[in-house]
């Protein structure tokens, strides 16, 4: 199991991930057929990151992105030691530890980024 960031050669991966997310969850914002399943508008998305305020990290298991997390940071001066945190585990690898472990990551930039709210 790896713990790294989600980066734009991984797109393809990511954009499966969460569309395979949207059918086998209810848990997830969109519904099936709802999100954008476009390769180039996800290859934008993640080349805009500003790691600074947005980080999605990825669990890989032999090279497949079986899970994620993404925090992202309030704009406003109220907000900025604040993060809005998504994640998601494919069913067939829950109850394994991943969420733990993306937890732990994801506080780990937290922390470096001076976030004390998720």
């Amino acid at each position: 199991m790896e713990i790294r960031n989600i980066a734009v050669i991984d797109s393809n991966k990511f954009l499966n991930l969460l569309l395979a997310l949207d059918r086998e969850t209810k848990f997830m914002m969109m519904e099936p057929g709802e999100r954008d399943s476009s390769i180039e508008n996800m290859r934008k998305r993640l080349s805009a990151i500003d790691e600074s305020r947005v980080i999605f990290l990825g669990a890989y298991e032999n090279d497949n992105l079986i899970g994620f997390i993404n925090l992202s940071r309030g704009n406003a001066n109220r907000a900025k030691h604040s993060a809005y945190v998504v994640i998601g585990i494919l069913l067939a690898h829950t109850g394994k530890g991943i969420g733990k472990l993306l937890l732990n990551s994801a506080e780990e930039w937290a922390i470096k980024h001076n976030i004390i709210r998720l």
